[in-house]
């Protein structure tokens, strides 16, 4: 039987955790795996009287040295807890050379492996999912609801405020990783301190340069139908690390999104009530931009769009090897068609 843990429960569960010398931490979400690692290592040293020896190192060091077999065979004349932590892009390489059975009869030793998103195919989840000796943790988006909390708690200590709207969009967009969260209300927190307070447009000219207003530029482009542009935001996006699967699913959640807003015109016969009642909230720059996408898309198009949009998740996820393609292919037809309905009115 298996340990896979879900990253909510973790901390809920760590001290129950601390028998295990081998995990692995993967996920889109590294702010999140970077905060359980801590509460983890934190746990250790307030367990007991003795220190921990805490190293962290990725896959040069490993290269470059048998740092595993110094570092966890070798004695510590102060009797230190040790652990590694191992940073790698892709973990399967390196636990194929390792003696993973050693590793967790270890008594002074602990592994800890931090990586992003992994495959259920790969060898590493195959063989942590099927070893009840070994534990691994998912760190994904966290709730919208989470993330509020964390922006809220964070503000707080530092006794700072900003308005329920600037939170909930801080909140929708940078719940996928938390140490993107936590960078943006670093920039937040420093022109709060400068000047006291903060308005909208303020906030958007600090924090329109992360990778989740790119994401959004291009959600907007591509049901807009503005094809000139895509290519460069889709590369851009790509490039700043957001997976093919997280396109595609924001694009659905905006079709859907706008399905949500005809309905709320439909009860109050007025965009601007239906605008204001539609959950997330528009932010106010996309405000008329979005209100052209609610009046020029119709419901039986956008409805044939979510369809597609959910055969194209399935084919990925069950061939991610024509990722790219497929995903290219979806994005476009979808820019085509929004280009040829706004031609047409």
């Amino acid at each position: 039987m298996s340990l896979i843990v879900n990253s909510n429960q973790f901390p809920l569960n760590i001290k129950k955790l601390e028998s295990f010398n081998c995990y692995v931490f993967y996920g889109p979400n590294q702010g999140k795996s970077d905060e359980l690692i801590n509460q983890y290592i934190k746990m250790l040293s307030n367990s007991s009287s003795i220190p921990v020896d805490q190293i962290n190192c990725n896959i040069e060091n490993i290269k470059n040295s048998n740092l595993i077999e110094d570092y966890m065979y070798s004695d510590d004349i102060f009797g230190k807890k040790k652990v590694l932590i191992i940073s790698l892009s892709n973990p399967d390489k390196l636990l194929k050379t390792l003696n993973i059975e050693k590793i967790i009869n270890s008594k002074g030793c602990k592994i800890i492996i931090k990586t992003e998103e992994l495959k259920k195919s790969s060898f590493t989840r195959k063989l942590f999912e099927k070893d009840s000796n070994l534990c691994i943790v998912a760190s994904y988006e966290d709730s919208v609801q989470d993330s509020r909390k964390i922006i809220s708690e964070n503000l707080a200590q530092e006794h700072l405020h900003i308005d329920n709207s600037l939170i909930n969009y801080l909140a929708i967009n940078f719940k996928h990783n938390r140490n993107l969260l936590y960078q943006e209300l670093e920039k937040i927190k420093l022109f709060l301190f400068s000047k006291g307070k903060i308005n909208e447009k303020e906030f958007v000219s600090i924090v329109s340069e992360s990778i989740n207003f790119e994401l959004e530029k291009l959600v907007y482009a591509i049901v807009s139908g503005k094809i000139k542009i895509l290519d460069k935001l889709f590369n851009q996006v790509s490039k700043n690390g957001i997976p093919n699967l997280s396109i595609i699913s924001a694009v659905s959640k905006h079709f859907h999104k706008i399905l949500l807003t005809k309905s709320y015109f439909n009860e109050f016969n007025s965009y601007e009530k239906a605008i204001k009642s539609t959950y997330p909230p528009i932010f106010f720059k996309n405000e008329r931009e979005y209100l052209e996408q609610v009046k020029n898309w119709p419901l039986k198009r956008i409805d044939q769009i979510v369809k597609k949009l959910l055969l194209a998740e399935i084919k990925i996820k069950s061939n991610p090897s024509q990722s790219d393609v497929l995903t290219n292919y979806i994005l476009f037809s979808i820019t085509r068609l929004a280009n040829k309905i706004i031609k047409s009115i």
